[in-house]
């Protein structure tokens, strides 16, 4: 999919652990505050300045949302700044603990349930949501010591018993959703 667009924005730096996958001009960076190597672009998703002069054929946005001050206005940005039938490539927690830093660099505002994030994409053609967890892992990912310990070392058994526990097939109480929504 990646290969497949010609521009691509990086919102927050998303695929920080896999932007080799990119050629060397594909993807340009966006942040809030401007680091040593990136971003290309500094600006306030909530209140955009400089893309309106770009178009992307796709957006990245991993774990980003939940950090804006006005997510609606923050995707909106991002949706002007798409091409018809751009790809928007995200991910958003849902059930999950407090995640901001304790110098308040950038804060921890929202969670998105499905329904929620069904009305946040409305204005996209198509959108596809894509649970992480089920219940029970998601409830022992509150635990730091889950995610960093049994889940990572033993990820086989930890979602093993994450499908055997959350029988049922419930996708409501989930720790979050990746999404892929088309302009």
């Amino acid at each position: 999919m990646v290969e497949k667009c010609a521009k691509i924005l990086d919102v927050g730096r998303s695929s920080r652990f896999t932007k080799e996958q990119f050629r060397s001009s594909q993807a340009i960076t966006l942040d809030i505050t401007k680091f040593s190597d990136y971003p290309d672009i500094v600006d306030d998703l909530c209140n955009p300045q400089h893309l309106g002069a770009f178009e992307f054929d796709g957006i990245i946005c991993i774990s980003v949302l939940e950090h804006v001050y006005d997510p609606f206005a923050a995707l909106e940005t991002l949706r002007n700044a798409m091409k018809p039938g751009g790809i928007f490539i995200g991910y958003t927690p849902f059930l999950f603990r407090y995640h901001g830093p304790k110098s308040l660099a950038f804060k921890d505002y929202y969670r998105f349930s499905r329904d929620g994030l069904c009305y946040l994409f409305r204005d996209f053609s198509e959108v596809h949501l894509y649970t992480v967890r089920g219940r029970f892992a998601t409830a022992m990912n509150l635990f730091r010591w889950w995610k960093r310990g049994f889940e990572m070392h033993w990820p086989k058994l930890a979602f093993g018993l994450d499908r055997l526990l959350s029988r049922g097939g419930e996708k409501l109480q989930v720790s979050g959703y990746y999404i892929r929504a088309v302009k």
